[in-house]
């Protein structure tokens, strides 16, 4: 190994996710424990949201918003200006596009759900979207993710029979559903995993198919083509499914998850540039929780990942947590740059 490379990977050792922590202070009344919600955060009003799931309290799904505002660190109920809103629902999806937050599909306690919805964070109002084109089946812990010109991708996921393969578009602005027709080695129906975007490219990783699995494809957006990564590759996470996933920087972050035998509180980074997996570690007061069915939404501006409850091994938790990455980058970039004869 070259010094340079044994001093960019001691920088990052020593920088290593090092900024981990519970948020336990703060003003309002936290919400429940939830699992099978979701999560989106809102640069407007700085503010994480947390959208519908599970409430084990109640033994119920929910339909309730809940806003954290991280200027403030201050929970409260979204009060809504308007009396029209989703029936309760867990298992569903929620991106943000500049305040518009697209919930699609999920369960209601009886049947799986196909329907569209918008939230607008500025007028506080539940809007239902009569969508046209190819609107996908029922189903719910399908993957979803957001991608460039204003639209979002679902996949897969459980109708209440069987697994789904199936790929969909939803453009917000023309309010329309496509479904996408691909080639290649198509990933086998799953639910529970997850699909992230990464330059004209989007990565999907683990789940449970017949089994689960720590498989994963990439998806070239261009040419609708699929390729399948080898199995085994050095370093990657074992078999999840109930994971979350981020990227920046171009690469991807896996968090969490269930193994089918415990709640993991790993997290772990692919490296598309080089086709390498490895375990990140955070320096925390205490060990990790580990959770599975949690949800995640990152602040890009400041490179933060928050991540609110799920289920831990031993209860549902309503513990929120938060993951700072930008002294890591900064760390590893100072070393790229004196490397390059920089300062």
């Amino acid at each position: 190994m070259s010094k340079g490379q044994s001093d960019l990977d001691k920088a990052q050792e020593d920088a290593n996710w090092r900024h981990a922590v519970q948020l336990r202070e703060f003003t309002g009344a936290a919400p429940p424990p939830l699992c099978d919600h979701s999560a989106v955060f809102d640069e407007d009003s700085k503010s994480l949201l947390l959208i519908c799931g599970y409430c084990p309290t109640l033994s119920i799904p929910s339909n309730e918003i809940y806003e954290y505002r991280i200027d403030l660190k201050q929970w409260s109920k979204i009060v809504l200006s308007s009396a029209t809103r989703p029936t309760p629902r867990c298992c569903h999806s929620s991106r943000n596009f500049s305040g518009q937050v697209i919930v699609f599909g999920g369960y209601d306690g009886t049947d799986q759900l196909n329907e569209t919805w918008e939230f607008s964070m500025p007028l506080k109002k539940w809007t239902k979207i009569l969508a046209q084109g190819d609107n996908p089946c029922k189903r719910q812990y399908h993957a979803c993710c957001k991608i460039e010109g204003n639209r979002m991708l679902i996949h897969g996921g459980f109708n209440g029979s069987e697994r789904l393969n199936d790929l969909y578009m939803f453009n917000v602005s023309t309010q329309t559903w496509q479904q996408i027709q691909t080639q290649g080695i198509i990933p086998a129906p799953r639910d529970s995993h997850t699909i992230t975007p990464i330059g004209d490219s989007i990565y999907l990783f683990g789940g449970f198919a017949t089994c689960r699995t720590n498989d994963m494809y990439v998806l070239k957006l261009s040419t609708s083509q699929w390729a399948r990564f080898p199995p085994g590759m050095l370093g990657a996470p074992v078999v999840r499914f109930g994971h979350t996933a981020v990227s920046f920087w171009n690469k991807l972050f896996i968090f969490h998850g269930f193994d089918g035998k415990s709640e993991s509180n790993a997290i772990f980074e692919f490296d598309p540039a080089t086709n390498r997996w490895k375990s990140v570690e955070f320096n925390c007061e205490g060990p990790l929780e580990g959770h599975c069915y949690h949800a995640v939404a990152f602040k890009d501006t400041d490179k933060r990942v928050f991540c609110f409850g799920g289920w831990n091994g031993t209860k549902y938790s309503n513990n929120l947590w938060q993951y700072e990455f930008m002294e890591y980058f900064d760390a590893t970039e100072n070393v790229k740059d004196t490397k390059k004869g920089k300062k």
